[in-house]
């Protein structure tokens, strides 16, 4: 079995996903995507499938995997988007600052409960949240950090930069 590893960025932001790849003997290919370390979802094609694309559509092997990871993606999005996050708050960690909120899922009538970011070790917890509620306050905590750094002349030009358009 052949494997390749990916990092991979979406929407300009920090990478907030992996994707493992793995060929099988019978030349059938399986992409695993991977949230904080853990798999959310996988998409697999067996030979024959890929041999059909191949000779009905002209699709090649990179095509192919184009298609399998633009569906985990969109389906890695759709069940970010499921994940809410009460307004975060600064929290003193072990080593250092934390950004913690309280999260719930779409559908769910229950809080789901606490996920944070520890801005010095750039890790997320507690591993009893989904990882995909670990990742959303990643992203958001970055978003944040990324406005603190441009302070308030980035936020000025931005606004002066708005209105002379």
């Amino acid at each position: 079995m052949n494997s390749h590893n990916d990092r991979a960025t979406a929407n300009g932001d920090e990478s907030w996903f992996e994707l493992h790849e793995q060929l099988d003997s019978l030349g059938g290919l399986r992409l695993e995507l991977l949230v904080e370390g853990e798999s959310i979802s996988t998409a697999s094609i067996d030979a024959a499938a890929r041999a059909d694309l191949r000779s009905a559509l002209g699709l090649e092997e990179a095509s192919v995997r184009a298609l399998l990871k633009d569906a985990l993606l969109r389906e890695a999005e759709r069940e970010l988007a499921k994940v809410r996050l009460a307004p975060p708050r600064q929290l003193a960690g072990p080593n250092g600052a934390r950004l913690a909120s309280a999260y719930t899922l779409e559908g769910s009538t229950s809080l789901g409960g606490l996920v944070w970011y520890d801005v010095t070790a750039q890790s997320t917890g507690p591993d009893s949240a989904p990882a995909i509620a670990r990742s959303k306050i990643r992203t958001m905590a970055a978003r944040q950090l990324a406005l603190a750094h441009r302070g308030f002349f980035g936020f000025l030009w931005d606004v002066l930069d708005h209105a002379s358009a």
